[in-house]
């Protein structure tokens, strides 16, 4: 029965087009698209066929780390504000808050984003590619740019730096790999596969 259930489903995803469409135009405003219906589509089809609709790795939402937030100069915020994070000494993460567990951002264009195709913008406001909504990210935090399937990220001088495996970020680029974690201000994100995310998804509970 289940076998079946998974046939159909296939089914209806080829129907509408959706592998070969890819995750592109699933994509909400802020970049991210839903998990569940990832999950639903991993029960549906193997994951050579995911690998193809993904194209591309994605940052999945890991935890967020101790610490405090202040205000600069004991200013009245605004939208062009960026709060300080200030880094906890203890290793101990704060609860993950569900919106974060639930945050994957595909490394792909939204369709109707403007910009070069290769540089994937990453900041607080609606302009980027990746939105990340918290007053510690900076408003142009941080770049992923995509050369022939090599994936390097650059912080854009942000106000709380980028991290990458616990280690700040300086002028240079960093290639990522397959499971570093990346650090916006307070923000942890997982660089995963298409394939890695077909793994973290199927072993996801109901």
């Amino acid at each position: 029965m289940i076998q079946r259930d998974n046939q159909a489903a296939h089914e209806r995803l080829a129907a509408f087009g959706m592998i070969s469409a890819g995750v592109a135009p699933l994509l909400n405003p802020t970049g991210r698209v839903d998990p569940h219906l990832l999950a639903h589509i991993v029960a549906s089809i193997p994951v050579e066929e995911f690998a193809q609709f993904m194209r591309r790795p994605v940052l999945a939402g890991s935890g967020i780390q101790s610490g405090s937030i202040e205000q600069t100069h004991n200013q009245v915020r605004t939208t062009n504000q960026t709060f300080i994070f200030e880094l906890s000494d203890q290793t101990a993460h704060e609860t993950t808050p569900e919106a974060l567990k639930r945050a994957i951002y595909p490394l792909v264009k939204k369709r109707d984003a403007v910009g070069t195709a290769h540089l994937l913008t990453i900041g607080r406001i609606s302009d980027n590619d990746l939105v990340i909504p918290d007053v510690a990210i900076s408003k142009q935090h941080a770049v992923i740019e995509i050369i022939d399937s090599v994936y390097s990220i650059r912080d854009r001088h942000s106000t709380n730096g980028t991290r990458v495996n616990h280690t700040r970020l300086q002028a240079d680029p960093l290639t990522l790999n397959n499971g570093d974690i990346i650090a916006f201000a307070r923000y942890e994100f997982v660089f995963l596969t298409p394939e890695a995310l077909y793994m973290r998804l199927g072993a996801a509970p109901s």
